[in-house]
């Protein structure tokens, strides 16, 4: 009965929205919210308990060994990491697509921030999310006149608590340490949900994914090895595209004309493409090659922003607070009330304390690599690769 109840308010909502976008005369939220609704419905529709699929003799066998460690997956993220799992991925869904939604980022040309799209609930945020791939592409070319545009799909998301979120067949195959961070990861929204502050709620919850899994692979004695390297390596790739987005943003802002903003950020692009290449090995050895062979753009370098930025400012609090799971979260929670600025203020004074300095003074004692390939490369080579990086 508590099902559907909850599958009725949903509907109210849908119609609420859909009345309210009728009188602006916006068709286009009516089908956008629709779909919303039916993909969600679709998802709960298809859910069957875990115990049912692992007691089912038609289940395959690499299914029930994944299933099952989702299940110890959970129980050590409620144990040992203090996260929410209230009945989450209890349930299993086969899904009929290689995503379970497809979401929509836009940038302007001249600008390295997405555009944001607001929503009742969850507020402001710099995508748009669709369960059909075909309504999300025509967004997209709806939007790529005047915008970069690119077609994110996505093998998992949250509800926030407002149903039990279900194992997808979109991410269930995942190697350990991968399907760990994922369920680390989107249990951690369960921790807190800042309306309208997708950098701040996203890059928390990639750090308790990655130091989340971390954690359950040196327990378990798997995969510590590759998982460390490929963290390293991640951390490295980002903080290199992380300055080089800063780069786009000063050429955005430089009051230069049209034409010679568009030539500088091709140049600039091209110089990312071409470093990346250069140190292919150092970068992970072709763990990026996937995101790279595209060419990069505002939408893209957006993209990464919002989970990756202040992931060292989190690490950096986490560590201050001893690495004690319950501590470090309700200092999170208490950030709920800051306001936007002052939630990063928070983050990164803690982030000067514990690395001994802030962005200025680190970026002062760097100075300046001489030589033209130093000079070309410059943001890679200012950052430690790692003992595990080849070359």
């Amino acid at each position: 009965m508590a099902g559907r109840w909850r599958y009725l308010a949903v509907a109210v909502l849908v119609l609420l929205m859909a009345s309210c976008a009728t009188v602006r005369g916006a068709r286009d939220a009516v089908v956008y919210y629709s779909q919303a609704v039916h993909g969600q419905l679709g998802v709960l529709a298809g859910r069957r308990a875990i115990d049912k699929v692992l007691a089912d003799p038609a289940t395959d066998e690499a299914l029930i060994r994944q299933l099952r460690l989702i299940q110890q997956l959970t129980i050590y993220a409620s144990s040992e990491l203090d996260l929410p799992v209230d009945g989450r991925y209890g349930s299993y869904v086969d899904w009929r697509d290689s995503s379970l939604v497809w979401n929509v980022i836009a940038a302007p040309e001249f600008s390295v921030e997405a555009i944001r799209r607001c929503f009742p609930i969850v507020g402001c945020v710099p995508y748009r999310g669709y369960f059909n791939r075909g309504m999300a592409e025509r967004e997209a070319e709806r939007l790529e006149s005047e915008h970069d545009v690119i077609v994110a799909g996505a093998a998992a998301y949250s509800t926030l608590g407002w149903f039990k979120d279900p194992v997808v067949s979109t991410f269930v195959y995942r190697r350990e340490g991968s399907l760990a961070e994922l369920i680390f990861h989107e249990l951690a929204h369960g921790v807190i949900y800042v309306k309208g502050d997708a950098g701040f709620n996203e890059a928390f919850a990639t750090f308790v994914g990655r130091e989340g899994a971390s954690r359950w692979l040196a327990a378990q004695g798997g995969e510590t090895i590759d998982w460390a390297r490929r963290s390293e390596q991640e951390i490295a790739f980002y903080a290199f595209l992380r300055e080089r987005r800063a780069r786009l943003a000063e050429i955005y802002a430089s009051g230069a004309s049209r034409d010679e903003m568009r030539a500088r950020k091709e140049g600039e692009i091209d110089s990312i493409h071409a470093c990346y290449d250069a140190h292919r090995e150092r970068l992970g050895a072709g763990l990026f090659d996937g995101f790279m062979e595209t060419r990069l753009d505002n939408a893209r370098l957006a993209l990464l922003s919002t989970y990756h930025q202040l992931v060292p400012q989190f690490d950096s609090m986490f560590r201050s607070l001893d690495g004690d799971w319950s501590r470090f979260f309700a200092r999170v929670i208490e950030l709920d009330d800051f306001s936007y600025d002052e939630r990063r203020s928070a983050l990164q004074a803690v982030h000067d304390e514990i690395s001994g300095g802030s962005a200025e003074e680190e970026e002062d004692r760097r100075g300046d690599d001489p030589g033209a390939d130093q000079i070309q490369c410059e943001p890679l080579a200012r950052h430690a690769l790692g003992r595990h990086a080849a070359g």
